[in-house]
């Protein structure tokens, strides 16, 4: 027959087996600790996917308008130069208050006065990225902007290229067009200028 002792220790230790069971004091510690980590990843992730299409948006909004004065010519009777060009662009797309660094934006243009089908042939073989970096822009800052535009009632192709570094903030995503994580965004506009004079 076992003694009142170890009667006494075998309830002990029961009873501290059915506390510890019991006791769920660090429980929303151990839980928080499993959710906190993938929440807070997920809300920067949708952070930074707003920041692109924020971003994307901008660039449209600045080529747009910036090309308006293409179509126009007010930009090729006012001797607008290619760089005067660019920051129009990049002044536009900041204007709701965007972060664009236009350091990283290139202008491309292509143009011609015989027809679309002429324009899309000259245009075929023009990349924003080129040799896995930002394709320079067309021109010299310098030049002026009629240079590339062919006059009145020509046909005109112009892209914004933009490096967008917020996604090397996601490496692990690798949704990056360049070597160091950042993403291309692209912006066209086509269409024929007015016949100005």
């Amino acid at each position: 027959m076992p003694s009142m002792v170890t009667l006494l220790k075998k309830m002990s230790s029961e009873r501290r087996a059915r506390s510890f069971a019991g006791n769920q004091s660090g429980a929303t510690a151990v839980e928080f600790g499993l959710v906190a980590l993938p929440f807070l990843m997920m809300t920067f992730f949708i952070i930074n996917i707003g920041m692109y299409y924020y971003t994307v948006n901008s660039i449209d909004k600045g080529l747009k308008d910036a090309t308006r004065q293409i179509l126009t010519g007010t930009a090729q009777t006012t001797a607008m130069t290619v760089g005067g060009f660019r920051s129009l662009v990049c002044t536009q797309a900041n204007m709701g208050g965007s972060s664009i660094d236009c350091s990283q934006l290139n202008i491309l243009m292509t143009a011609t006065t015989t027809n679309w089908a002429t324009l899309i042939a000259q245009a075929g073989g023009q990349s924003c990225v080129t040799g896995g970096n930002l394709t320079n822009s067309t021109g010299a800052s310098t030049d002026l902007l009629s240079a590339y535009t062919s006059g009145t009632a020509a046909y005109v192709l112009v892209t914004a290229c933009y490096k967008w570094q917020g996604s090397a903030y996601l490496p692990f995503l690798n949704l990056g067009t360049f070597g160091d994580g950042s993403t291309l965004i692209q912006s066209v506009m086509a269409f024929q200028t007015e016949p100005y004079s």
